[in-house]
């Protein structure tokens, strides 16, 4: 076994994401591997001793999917860096060949996906979605359903909305943060509203509940129950308290949060889909 490339003990790992149109190729991980199982990732695998990263790019994709892309003399479009591996991806948009599943061992099933198809799957690191977006030309931005036990929801101070949903501001009523290279959009919504609201929220699940779509921006919205206080710090950690902190953010009662949301359609089904509202969201 030829022995892969480790630089300051991280693996280098090479990948190309092929991009037709509005779609990428990803390919799934079976359930049964030692590493990352049972999730989609983009084809590449590791560097070999010796080896350049741009022509191990080349052996990979030749490998796994069966077609030829020339050697790129750009630095890669991407990277992650984790504790145990260095990972560089490229986007290729053109190759020669048909793409297909020439290693079923490393992936049980490759297939063409539309970024809106691809944020609903369990992916190998969540960063990847923002790197899907950038590779389609479009900017990721996550945005927060943050309702409490009252079926309060959370939304910017009046003023803010856009009727279209992603615009100027991408969430139209809904607290929203552009995703950052290198960031996960669940840690950007934490944050987000750590920043905003000086409080701590736990964002559930590994993908967002849905993906609102507008030319050139795609915004992810993830549900954030509001934590309930502790019978100790309840004046602290209310939500009310808390979010006077943020006089940009306000509660809103579920008819008045629907009222807000009735001019962007895509939003309201959105945050439908977190809170059950159902037919009564949709008046």
């Amino acid at each position: 076994m030829t022995p892969n490339l480790s630089l300051e003990g991280r693996d280098v790992v090479v990948a190309g994401l092929l991009v037709s149109g509005r779609r990428v190729l990803l390919g799934h991980r079976d359930p049964g591997r030692s590493y990352y199982p049972d999730c989609w990732d983009v084809p590449g695998g590791h560097v070999e001793a010796g080896e350049e990263p741009a022509a191990a790019l080349r052996r990979e994709l030749a490998e796994e999917l069966g077609v030829d892309v020339d050697e790129p003399r750009r630095p890669p479009d991407a990277a992650l860096l984790g504790p145990e591996v260095d990972f560089r991806l490229w986007v290729v948009p053109r190759w020669r060949g048909e793409a297909a599943n020439r290693a079923p061992e490393e992936h049980d099933e490759v297939g063409w996906r539309t970024l809106a198809e691809a944020v609903s799957l369990r992916l190998a690191h969540p960063g990847l979605r923002r790197i899907l977006a950038a590779a389609l030309g479009v900017e990721y931005w996550a945005a927060a359903v943050a309702h409490d036990a009252a079926g309060r929801v959370l939304l910017r101070a009046a003023g803010s909305d856009v009727a279209s949903g992603p615009g100027p501001e991408p969430g139209g009523p809904l607290p929203s943060w552009e995703v950052e290279p290198g960031s996960a959009d669940a840690g950007t919504v934490r944050h987000g509203l750590q920043r905003a609201a000086g409080i701590t929220v736990h964002v559930p699940g590994e993908t967002p509940v849905a993906l609102v779509e507008a030319p050139g921006r795609a915004l992810a919205v993830w549900d954030v129950p509001w934590p309930e206080p502790e019978p100790a710090a309840a004046a602290e950690r209310a939500p009310g308290a808390a979010v006077e902190r943020a006089p940009s953010l306000v509660w809103h009662e579920p008819g008045a949060a629907r009222t807000r949301l009735a001019a962007a359609p895509a939003l309201l089904a959105a945050v439908d889909r977190v809170l059950g509202w159902g037919e009564a969201g949709r008046r």
